[in-house]
């Protein structure tokens, strides 16, 4: 009987399969079709996973330098090596004893299972053993191309694909081809040279040439030494279109090759032996690639391959998965795995008028319990792409196969432009700069058909320059307003003689205490009517205030919660009998008597009161509410009885009619002037035109729910700095067309992603650092 024991190893595979219940009260996972196979049939191939024996906690850092991630790299292969060797020893024992029943085995460190093909007998006793964590057959996984379309064509235009990605312009501006960087390729191997000739494409760039074969291919069929090209030419048209001389993405990347199919389809195991060697080629850690183009999958809600993933990521190198694709009925949810995986970078196809391809499978993720993370999260062009053949002629393909090695040149670029951007960074790049798309199935982007949309290079190589200062460290944000409060609190102020606090969730009080915080500066707290958090208890014990100013009545803030308050400093209440009526209050206690000057806005409208806080902040000039059509009484007698002498509207006529103007014409008042924009963020344009030169910092929050924005106003003041309140997730053109001018280097967001999403954060942060 064979007998093949080869030492291979890696982490864990997972499978949604039936749970089995053994001696130790671990779990092991067998598929209910599995187990009536072991009972039934004399001979199965299958994977076994065992229980890592100690954690791997070495990651490769690809913020650092070169030499200390290969130390990091060659660390945690170590770890997994270790671990697998462990884990095994016992199964190994009872595989040796039982030699003559076994016709294969092999050991994976990158997953730490073993492949058993043997008699059932035997495999029954191996996953007796107390460490087992799964067994699964040894499936079959598929290449993820159509047939070609044409062979040998030689008209037409072969790179349409990289103008409409905006490869072209990378290369005119930048200069960028993708030197240096080294992309893998697990695929049915690549024709690289003939008899009679080389595949010009992409022959010089092999890496081969220059650090030896064994490090630049490797062939888990045994059957060639150097690169050569199974069935259809899949592998040799993938490259091709990654790093080819003339129609690749990326023409000076190195590429090197995994060869683990024959045909159409392979297994497990050939899979886990290519991806193992990526992770060390030759034996060498310090020739790993950056990426690794993976054009094949399975529709399939089994996990086995996630260790695999893993491994790689914290080997520092990045996966990109082919979608997948269904030639007829494509509904939601067929994405194939493990592009499904929900930490992969997965594409679909469109054609070249960037409509979705009819084959190109679509999310959600079937992995993903909540049906609503973006999956694919990325299209590229995949109908009638030109790809290199054998023997230096071309032809026409179709597939997210052709779609994923667009996306994977596109990284190169990246990569070349910042070298430690690591796989949750890409995705982010690639997501947040990719073109949206919709049609009438995808109405709204993203989607699960285009996901963030079509890749543009231009813009996330752009970004991966500047990544560096788009770190995220310049949004403030809690779990909910009101530790948003307590954050930007904590965030501007060590400590502080004053403290306002109001209601969370009734704060219209508090839309008109700017004014106040002119000469008794001091934080804004929102807090709960009931009573302290934790948090907010901290906080205060922090600034150590001497005296706390409730904004707002008896119905915002209680007396149960003013006498807590008590027990930290001196509390005073300013409020009136309603919005308007503290307003007024509000601005009794401020320079009213010299300034001569108010602010006048719609108190039930929140948006214009946003806008103008921070100049009210700033200079103390009072915030006082009006109704739409007429000034109350109590407002003309506060108006008249302190001279003053300027009201400028802060809105449209939509929201403080001409009528108030004429009112307050009427009542002697000097200079009556409005700021208005066609909406309420181009409103907070005009405010920030009038009121201010320099824009550094600034912050901008959501413009509909303006919470975050409130609990800045105090800081804006302190920092003389503006504020901009806009949409949720897009900015509008005339946002666009302000801020683009202006010379912008330091700028916050305020609150979480519910407020302005990372999609939006990305929006203002190219939007200002457009003039670099």
């Amino acid at each position: 009987m064979k007998r093949i024991i080869s030492f291979i190893m890696a982490i864990t595979i997972f499978l949604t399969t039936i749970t089995v219940t053994v001696s130790k009260g671990n779990n092991k996972t067998i598929s209910d079709s599995l187990l009536n196979k072991i009972e039934s049939e004399k001979e199965l191939d299958v994977l076994i996973t065992f229980e890592d024996e100690k954690n791997n906690e070495t990651k490769v850092d690809l913020s650092g330098s070169k030499s200390n991630q290969v130390s990091q790299r060659k660390a945690y292969i170590k770890e997994l090596k270790e671990n697998a060797s462990l884990s095994q020893k016992k199964a190994f024992e009872i595989i040796e004893e039982n030699s003559d029943r076994v016709k294969e085995v092999e050991s994976f460190y990158i997953t730490n299972s073993i492949r058993l093909k043997g008699d059932t007998s035997l495999i029954k006793e191996v996953i007796k053993l107390d460490n087992i964590v799964e067994v699964v057959e040894n499936g079959n996984v598929e290449l993820k191309d159509f047939d070609k379309e044409n062979q040998n064509h030689v008209s037409g235009d072969k790179n349409w694909d990289l103008k409409n990605t905006n490869v072209l312009d990378v290369r005119d501006k930048y200069k960028l081809f993708g030197t240096d960087i080294v992309i893998g390729f697990l695929d049915s191997g690549v024709d690289l040279e003939g008899s009679m000739y080389k595949n010009d494409e992409i022959y010089d760039n092999w890496r081969g040439h220059t650090e030896g074969i064994s490090t630049s291919w490797y062939d888990v069929f045994g059957e060639s030494e150097k690169p050569i090209s199974s069935g259809s030419g899949h592998g040799t048209a993938v490259v091709s279109l990654a790093v080819g001389k003339n129609i690749g993405v990326a023409p000076k990347a190195k590429w090197i090759s995994a060869r683990a199919f024959k045909g159409k389809t392979t297994n497990n195991s050939n899979i886990l032996k290519a991806a193992q060697w990526f992770l060390a080629p030759g034996g060498r850690a310090e020739l790993a690639p950056n990426i690794i183009n993976n054009s094949w999958g399975k529709n399939t809600l089994e996990k086995w391959f996630d260790p695999m993933i893993d491994a790689w990521i914290n080997a520092g190198i990045i996966p990109i998965f082919a979608s997948g694709n269904k030639e007829q009925n494509n509904k939601l949810g067929t994405i194939d795995y493990p592009a499904s995986n929900l930490k992969t970078i997965s594409v679909g196809a469109v054609d070249r008028n960037n409509n979705l391809a009819y084959f190109s499978k679509r999310g959600p993720s079937p992995l993903d319990d909540s049906r609503s993370i973006i999956k694919p999260e990325l299209v590229a062009p995949g109908v009638d792409v030109y790809a290199s053949d054998s023997e230096n002629t071309y032809s026409l393909w179709k597939g997210t196969s052709l779609a994923t090695p667009n996306v994977t040149g596109i990284m190169a670029l990246i990569l070349e432009a910042n070298r430690n951007i690591d796989n949750a960074q890409m995705k982010n790049i690639l997501t947040l700069t990719a073109k949206p798309l919709t049609d009438s199935k995808f109405q709204t982007s993203p989607n699960m058909g285009y996901g963030y949309g079509l890749v543009d290079a231009l813009k996330a190589v752009e970004l991966s320059l500047k990544y560096n200062k788009f770190s995220g460290e310049q949004r403030i944000s809690g779990k909910n307003r009101s530790e948003t409060s307590l954050e930007i609190a904590n965030k501007f102020y060590d400590t502080s003689e004053y403290v306002y606090v109001t209601n969370q969730n009734s704060f219209s009080d508090g839309l008109s205490m700017g004014s106040l915080t002119k000469f008794e500066n001091g934080p804004l707290l929102l807090i709960p009517d009931h009573n302290l958090s934790v948090n907010t208890k901290v906080t205060l014990n922090k600034l150590q205030p001497k005296k706390i100013i409730i904004i707002g009545g008896v119905s915002t803030i209680g007396k149960s919660l003013e006498e807590e308050l008590k027990s930290y400093a001196e509390v005073e209440r300013v409020s009136g009998k309603n919005r308007i009526e503290t307003s007024l209050e509000i601005a009794r206690r401020t320079d009213i008597s010299n300034k001569k000057e108010v602010f006048l806005v719609n108190g039930y409208i929140e948006a214009d009161s946003i806008n103008i806080v921070s100049v009210s902040s700033r200079d103390g000039i009072p915030v006082i509410f009006t109704a739409k059509d007429s000034i109350s009484s109590s407002t003309k007698n506060m108006l008249k009885s302190y001279g003053i002498e300027k009201v400028t509207i802060v809105g449209g006529d939509s929201t403080v009619s001409l009528s108030v103007e004429n009112e307050l014409n009427s009542i002697g008042i000097k200079e009556v002037k409005r700021i208005s924009g066609t909406d309420r963020f181009l409103t907070g344009t005009k405010v920030n035109e009038n009121y201010y030169e320099e824009y550094n910092p600034i912050f901008f929050a959501n413009g509909y729910n303006v919470a975050d924005a409130l609990a800045i106003g105090p800081v804006l003041g302190k920092l003389s700095a503006p504020l901009q309140i806009v949409p949720q997730d897009y900015l509008t053109d005339g946002v666009i067309s302000f801020y683009s001018k202006k010379n912008i280097t330091d700028f916050y967001i305020l609150g979480g992603t519910s407020s302005v999403t990372v999609k939006n954060l990305y929006n203002i942060f190219d939007m200002i650092t457009s003039l670099e």
